[in-house]
């Protein structure tokens, strides 16, 4: 008799129990998802801006290169080694000008420079 009692209130309990626990795993399961969302936005509006900030180092560097028709090599090397040296997100900067655009005589010139350890070193890709 106390069997017939007992039984069914376990299985009654354990039913409300688990329905119970099934609600609470999807919400805390929907806020995980919500939050790791949220996470993920921050860090691609992060590096939104931080490809912003480079692409107006280049879009800058080109502007100068533009307007400056008269550069030295030595000018566009110190150009490219201040994008460098100030921005620690750039490890390598270079332009490259069409066959003979530069300097008569030079048929390619592309002036590169990038960090190696602590300096800056200079490289004309043009040569290489």
């Amino acid at each position: 008799m106390i069997l017939a009692i007992i039984l069914p209130l376990i299985v009654l309990t354990t039913g409300v129990m688990a329905f119970t626990l099934s609600r609470i795993y999807t919400a805390a399961s929907a806020d995980i998802q919500q939050r790791t969302l949220e996470e993920l936005e921050l860090h691609a509006a992060r590096l939104d801006l931080l490809f912003a900030s480079l692409a107006q180092v280049a879009s800058s560097t080109a502007t100068f290169l533009e307007v400056d028709e008269n550069l030295r090599e030595e000018d566009i090397y110190e150009l490219l080694e201040s994008n460098v040296e100030h921005n620690a997100l750039i490890h390598g900067a270079a332009v490259t000008f069409s066959p003979g655009a530069f300097a008569t005589g030079r048929p390619l010139f592309a002036p590169y420079v990038h960090k190696d350890c602590e300096q800056v070193q200079r490289l004309d890709k043009g040569i290489s």
